[in-house]
């Protein structure tokens, strides 16, 4: 949903073959994605070992060529949360603007970074209905920044962005914000669940902790081969073992609980 908002942002600041964006990976793919479709580089400094902001490597590399700096906090596909003194230190070393892609964020306790917005001019914060609304299926996402910012954003953007059946879905969705709520709520009880039982699996190594609707699992052997297996059962898991720091990881999305135990009873199996 916010994959728009994202390439708006790096079309208005990025000179095409001069500037870059600066990413924390393993981190969500279209940032870079789209700094490529713009022929905007890419600066990749790798998050610390246990998933944390890498603070002073920023600090120590970034210069003015970095004109937009992507942080997903809950991080996809890590699924941890970034604390916002770490980003405020990002800001006020940045040269350009710090985008804070919040998009799993109703998913965890963490303050929002959308109450700073006014304290800093070059914060932007992306929000989605893909994920805890569960309409991903109508692309929208929201781009919260300073008026003058978002100014040169509507002057790039198409002028019928958003069509009329989803935006009568979206009012029909803010309406009913019974079912979101109790729907974060199941999502939370579950994923919790989760991480506990699959950490009693054979062949599983490590379920980090995850403030999003998702996990991330490192497996004792071949992660390759385990999604291959699910896949021929009919289940349907992410192999994210090719991203850097996450070595023989899988990425599971938390379903609904029959979902949840079927996907269980599997690995089990797969695994045992």
């Amino acid at each position: 949903g916010s994959d728009e908002a994202i390439d708006l942002l790096i079309r208005v600041t990025c000179e095409p073959s001069i500037d870059r964006i600066v990413q924390f990976p393993p981190t969500y793919g279209m940032y870079e994605v789209q700094a490529r479709i713009q022929n905007a580089d890419v600066k990749n400094i790798l998050l610390n070992e246990n998933f944390s902001l890498p603070v002073k490597d920023y600090q120590s590399q970034v210069d003015e060529h970095d004109k937009l700096t992507f942080v997903c906090t809950p991080n996809n596909p890590t699924g941890n949360s970034f604390h916002l003194d770490e980003i405020e230190a990002l800001i006020q070393a940045a040269s350009g603007l710090i985008v804070v892609d919040e998009a799993y964020i109703d998913f965890s306790n963490v303050e929002s970074m959308i109450g700073k917005i006014r304290e800093y001019d070059r914060l932007v914060v992306l929000r989605t209905f893909s994920k805890a609304w569960a309409a991903a299926g109508i692309r929208l996402g929201v781009a919260i920044g300073n008026p003058e910012l978002i100014k040169y954003v509507n002057a790039v953007k198409y002028p019928y962005n958003i069509n009329r059946l989803t935006a009568e879905k979206v009012l029909s969705l803010l309406e009913g914000k019974d079912t979101y709520s109790e729907r974060r709520i199941l999502i939370r009880k579950e994923r919790d669940a989760m991480r506990q039982k699959l950490s009693k699996l054979p062949g599983i190594e490590t379920v980090f902790p995850s403030d999003a609707n998702f996990l991330l699992i490192r497996v004792k052997n071949s992660a390759t081969e385990l999604v291959k297996n699910l896949a021929d059962r009919g289940i349907i898991i992410r192999n994210r073992s090719y991203l850097p720091r996450c070595e023989n990881c899988i990425r599971i999305t938390i379903g609904r609980p029959e979902d949840n135990e079927r996907l269980l009873k599997n690995m089990k199996e797969i695994l045992t």
